[in-house]
């Protein structure tokens, strides 16, 4: 408990004066106390009702969250499964495409056709003049000989190409 201590005799020079008296009969205000009252049977079902709903909804919830988590994984892996098998699948085609592009199968088809094999490749050389160059190489003159005599070969070789695409003749005997 809180006191306080006051001089019974007033002191020298003061001007003010103390009553002590006045003081003790004032009193402290009166505290009221809030008094809880109990609630009504009423309100008590229907906050019970709304717990119990309220943990229904979110039971509701999390299972359909749940449920959405298993369908979206199964999409997913069902997705997967799809390039999987894509995937395999351009494997296959992109081997496929290997095999047909292959000269071997072509060459093979072609025989088939009736086309025949050349036994010797020729290739065809054009003399192009060049005023700067006046010495011509000895490897130069010996490819001019044959590109030479192989002219006469290669216009026949030409003719009897067009011959064969204009009569739609593929042998090329002879």
């Amino acid at each position: 408990m809180n006191t306080l201590a006051v001089a019974y005799k007033r002191a020298v020079g003061s001007d003010l004066e103390w009553d002590y008296t006045s003081y003790q009969k004032r009193k402290k205000p009166d505290i009221k106390k809030y008094v809880r009252q109990e609630a009504s049977p009423v309100v008590k079902v229907f906050a019970g009702i709304a717990t119990i709903a309220l943990l229904f909804s979110l039971g509701i919830s999390y299972t359909y969250l749940k449920a959405s988590k298993a369908q979206l994984n199964w999409r997913i892996s069902r997705l997967e499964n799809d390039i999987h098998y894509m995937n395999m699948n351009n494997e296959k085609l992109n081997l496929e495409i290997a095999r047909l592009k292959s000269l071997d199968r072509i060459e093979t088809m072609a025989l088939q056709m009736g086309m025949v094999k050349n036994p010797s490749a020729q290739y065809l050389m054009y003399k192009i003049k060049n005023e700067d160059d006046s010495n011509a190489s000895s490897q130069n003159t010996e490819l001019q000989k044959q590109a030479e005599n192989n002219v006469e070969a290669d216009e026949n070789m030409l003719h009897k190409v067009a011959d064969a695409w204009l009569n739609k003749d593929y042998s090329l005997k002879g």
